[in-house]
């Protein structure tokens, strides 16, 4: 596999972190912070954001509102919300 090298990123991936789940913290903020996170669009099953650093045009970033370990253990509802049927 080739890795993908992206020095631009050096700076961001070594910097501080705030603490916590930065999905929570896009999930939870209000509208008017929404540019700022990078946030899309939110419901009560889903947040869809920008992807800060693309590899591509157009790359997104679709989650959960409710954590769930992986995606298939997500409920028929989560599922349905990300038109995936189970």
């Amino acid at each position: 596999m080739k890795r993908i090298f992206t020095p631009w990123r050096k700076d961001y991936m070594a910097g501080e972190r705030s603490p916590g789940c930065f999905l929570c913290t896009a999930a939870a903020a209000p509208v008017a912070q929404w540019p700022e996170l990078l946030v899309v669009h939110r419901d009560a099953s889903r947040l869809i954001m920008l992807n800060k650093f693309p590899y591509t045009t157009g790359h997104i970033l679709l989650a959960p509102i409710a954590h769930a370990a992986t995606p298939a253990v997500a409920d028929a509802a989560q599922a349905a919300s990300f038109g995936r049927a189970q």
